[in-house]
């Protein structure tokens, strides 16, 4: 498997409010969009 650094942006470039990661982190996954497709990444501890 492969390390992947995910780095959260929101679109004017700052940093996301903290309660955001903390929500993502709770869900345990997080929705890409890319190319006009989505993929769901599932978060696991390492």
């Amino acid at each position: 498997m492969t390390d992947a650094v995910l780095k959260i942006r929101r679109s004017d470039g700052n940093s996301p409010h903290k309660l955001a990661i903390e929500e993502v982190l709770k869900r345990k996954e997080i929705t890409i969009a890319r190319n006009k497709k989505k993929y769901r990444a599932e978060i696991q501890d390492c």
